[in-house]
């Protein structure tokens, strides 16, 4: 695979199956077809996508499909309900919004984003996972949506850069190791939210907004 630039795939293509370009280290563009409806574990994984258009036929992208990605940006389609496992790891976003049709935020989904400075969620987004956004080197403010029921483990766990997250009343759930090692991280939040107790449980500071 490692002569491969680009690739065009046909409109009649549904599934693109599990490492079906892994490891194309050169594979700098890839158009995909508009009846695409699932791309498979690692089936992108460190391939050297510039920049990739996802279509809205898309419903299912499986684990770590484009780790490594050095997109700076990315539309996420309306066909999907979730970010899985690991599928934007170490990607090279420098912004990120999550649509509305997201419900859930899947352990490691953007996990080591290096250059990412900021996201922003859609009313929609119910579930953060696991080290969603850990090792965020340069993020620096978070918007949560005001769907938001429950923050996981580590979900920002090493995001030194982190000054302001802003978590809304409906989170009722978030893990004690949730913003574990950033430690320069203010909550803003509405007084008497699960999150203003929270940060007053682990001496975080807040602000109520």
């Amino acid at each position: 695979h490692m002569e491969l630039i680009s690739v065009e795939l046909p409109d009649s293509l549904i599934e693109i199956e599990a490492n079906a370009f892994i490891n194309c280290y050169n594979l700098a563009y890839v158009k995909l077809g508009n009846s695409l409806q699932k791309i498979g574990d690692s089936a992108f994984l460190f391939a050297a996508l510039q920049s990739i258009d996802l279509p809205d036929s898309l419903v299912e992208i499986d684990r770590g499909a484009f780790t490594g990605l050095l997109c700076e940006s990315l539309q996420i389609p309306s066909g999907i309900s979730e970010i899985g496992r690991g599928v934007f790891k170490a990607s090279k976003f420098t912004s990120l919004n999550i649509p509305s049709n997201i419900k859930e935020i899947k352990i490691n989904a953007f996990n080591g984003c290096v250059q990412l400075k900021e996201v922003t969620m859609e009313d929609g987004v119910e579930v953060i996972g696991e080290s969603a956004f850990a090792g965020c080197d340069v993020l620096e403010k978070v918007t949560l949506a005001s769907t938001v029921q429950s923050i996981g483990s580590d979900a920002f766990r090493e995001c030194p850069k982190l000054k302001e997250i802003f978590i809304p009343e409906s989170v009722t759930e978030i893990d004690p190791y949730a913003f574990y090692m950033s430690e320069n991280v203010t909550i803003y939040t509405p007084a008497g939210s699960y999150a203003e107790s929270f940060a007053i449980e682990k001496n975080i500071p807040y602000v109520n907004q």
